[in-house]
């Protein structure tokens, strides 16, 4: 019996204490999993799926720019390649999911996934992604999650 007390305790306590910290985004009423903030600038710095691993060059800098009015635009070296607007959801399983609304859609059958991309240089965008922040790092995982999932790692500007 007092076991099931301890079991009890404990798994509030790790409810409690080790989750992630959701706050309000921006009076919408939407969940979102924040430490530093999702909005501003952000540099691409490397991406991996699996064995294959991307870093970012020098004399290619991508940014990614996310706006409190859900807006984006994505450059390189400054010049705007892709921009149009995004959305924010979360998920059943309280994943925090960024969706870019004028990207390719997913097609998802019942033995395959083909992901809605936009590649710009060495980084491919991802049409959903879970979106993870710690202190001054963005991090993108591509959605829906599948053993081949693509992480993406920005720096903030």
């Amino acid at each position: 019996m007092h076991m099931r007390y301890i079991v009890l305790i404990l798994t509030i306590l790790t409810l409690n204490y080790g989750c992630k910290k959701n706050i309000k985004d921006g009076g919408k009423g939407v969940l979102v999993n924040d430490s530093s903030g999702i909005f501003g600038e952000w540099k691409w710095t490397s991406s991996n799926s699996g064995l294959y691993t991307s870093v970012a060059v020098p004399d290619s800098i991508i940014t990614l720019a996310l706006n409190p009015a859900d807006t984006y635009a994505i450059e390189v070296n400054g010049q705007v390649v892709k921009k149009g607007t995004f959305s924010i959801t979360i998920n059943n399983y309280l994943d925090t999911i960024l969706h870019f609304n004028n990207f390719p859609p997913t097609d998802q059958t019942s033995n395959s996934i083909r992901f809605g991309t936009y590649s710009v240089g060495r980084q491919t965008f991802f049409v959903d992604n879970v979106v993870n922040t710690y202190n001054d790092t963005l991090q993108f995982l591509s959605f829906p999650i599948s053993p081949e999932a693509y992480n993406s790692v920005f720096a903030k500007r």
